[in-house]
């Protein structure tokens, strides 16, 4: 599951750096693509930044060794617009937000690859997702506000790979 979880980070952070390389975060001064995996975190990056993609894994159902398991995961994301707009263009900062996660998400697959070497290697398997389901937008103070559910597919590991 971890290897699922791993693969499905690194296919939507290479597709962002690859469609809009400026949207980047800076996490314990390391500046990389917008996108956190809040369980990998400190829990003081759980939230808080803007125009940041936050992956959040939830329920596991279906792990067998003959089927393919699924994982529910969430993406959050908020904006507050730009400073140069007097951030009068939040909806058109959430749109894009919106519009950049549909894009990352498509193809809806990626190899299942083991990132806890230096080189990763792929596991033989892949990986497939549902389409983002957009949540209703919400005003939360200054900023917009958006959450998209999806399901995460993968089969579980052989033993011995």
């Amino acid at each position: 599951m971890q290897f699922a979880k791993d693969s499905f980070y690194m296919a939507l952070r290479n597709r962002l750096s690859a469609l809009n390389p400026a949207r980047t975060c800076e996490v314990d001064g390391e500046v990389r693509p917008a996108i956190v995996v809040v369980e990998n975190e400190a829990p003081a990056l759980s939230t808080g930044m803007s125009d940041v993609f936050y992956v959040r894994w939830g329920a596991l159902s279906g792990a067998g060794e003959k089927g393919p398991g699924a994982l529910e995961c969430t993406v959050e994301y908020s904006t507050a617009g730009t400073a140069e707009a007097g951030s009068l263009g939040r909806g058109r900062a959430l749109a894009a937000l919106d519009c950049e996660l549909l894009r990352i998400c498509q193809p809806a697959s990626g190899a299942k690859c083991d990132f806890t070497q230096l080189a990763s290697t792929e596991l033989g398997t892949h990986i497939f997702w549902s389409a983002p389901r957009l949540g209703a937008l919400e005003v939360r103070g200054q900023t917009l506000w958006r959450q998209a559910a999806l399901t995460v597919f993968y089969f579980a590991e052989v033993e011995g790979r």
